[in-house]
């Protein structure tokens, strides 16, 4: 699956970087920055939650695809609970990767914008309550 769907990016544009397992994912993950992390649900040593929680703590904003023929369904829900996490079932065809990975990549885009017009927001928020301060402080300094 790993082959076939590294292939199948691959082929739509994507740069891709494989890892054989969990544990190699894990070193791979703290040597560059990614824009997405695809990773299989069961594997041996270290899960797909293991490693979703390390690369996590490496970039909590970083959108995960979360791929299983079956898992267990705690593990799923609390997959599901989280910010830019997406469970996507086996099997797929490469018409379906392409358009998780897209749809993945746009949940990214739209939260940074989000995050933007937020800033932005609170910024506006922040310099209207300063001129408002610096008027009252004329009005204040006048009435002395």
């Amino acid at each position: 699956v790993r082959l076939f769907g590294a292939r199948a990016l691959r082929s739509k544009g994507y740069k891709v970087v494989e890892a054989r397992n969990g544990e190699a994912a894990i070193d791979i993950l703290g040597a560059e920055p990614f824009d997405l992390l695809i990773t299989d649900m069961v594997m041996p040593k270290v899960d797909g939650a293991t490693l979703l929680k390390v690369a996590r703590a490496e970039n909590a904003e970083l959108p995960v695809i979360c791929i299983s023929g079956y898992t267990d369904e705690s593990v799923l829900a609390e997959v599901e609970a989280l910010d830019r996490v997406l469970f996507f079932p086996k099997p797929f065809s490469l018409k379906q990767l392409a358009g998780k990975v897209k749809e993945a990549l746009e949940l990214t885009q739209i939260y940074i914008f989000q995050t933007v017009v937020e800033f932005s927001k609170r910024e506006q928020k922040k310099n209207l309550r300063m001129r408002t301060n610096r008027v009252h402080s004329r009005r204040f300094d006048l009435k002395l």
